[in-house]
């Protein structure tokens, strides 16, 4: 189930991906969307490429980097008061979360380490709804929860104390399955 509904997403932004390519307007929020989902399927890379002195065109991997970057950064602030998520704004953090954890993208994984902990803080009831509704983002944003205890060396005996006051509210926001596959992060 949840890999059937991975594919319907992908196919989803594939078509998406394609239907930017093909628009000549440029709107910076379908270019980031461009640019996330063509660093997942490692598509429509050209732009992220140098002639080396030799005349070869080589990938450059530090420009991607800097452009899903600055993509992050844009997306890991709070887009409503109070430090508050929209849904879409927070979608599309846990989805880099996911493709961080898919691409095995360690500058990413650390940095949701740190900030994804105050955001689920602020966004509870949110960020579970979404972990609901899309559940093959659990695994990725239910570990990087997880990695904030002991990320560089703090909060590390917290632990225990957020699973007490989370764990109740973890298991009746997600359904049964989905809460288990969350709480298996933390082991």
């Amino acid at each position: 189930m949840i890999i059937t509904r991975f594919f319907a997403i992908l196919i989803f932004f594939s078509v998406t991906v394609v239907a930017c390519a093909q628009n000549t307007k440029t709107d910076p929020e379908i270019d980031n969307f461009h640019t996330i989902l063509s660093n997942l399927l490692k598509i429509n890379n050209d732009k992220y490429t140098y002639v080396d002195s030799e005349g070869v065109k080589q990938p450059d991997s530090l420009k991607e980097f800097k452009a899903m970057e600055e993509i992050y950064i844009a997306y890991s602030k709070p887009d409503l008061p109070s430090k508050k998520f929209s849904e879409k704004h927070l979608k599309v953090l846990l989805f880099l979360a996911f493709i961080s954890e898919v691409n095995n993208n360690a500058a990413f994984l650390e940095y949701l380490a740190g900030d994804l902990m105050p955001i689920y803080g602020s966004n509870k009831k949110l960020f579970l709804d979404i972990l609901n509704e899309q559940p093959f983002l659990i695994p990725a944003a239910c570990d990087r929860l997880n990695a904030y205890f002991g990320f560089e060396g703090k909060n590390t005996n917290n632990k225990p104390d957020f699973l007490q006051q989370n764990v109740s509210d973890i298991k009746q926001e997600l359904e049964s399955k989905h809460a288990q596959l969350c709480l298996d992060q933390f082991k």
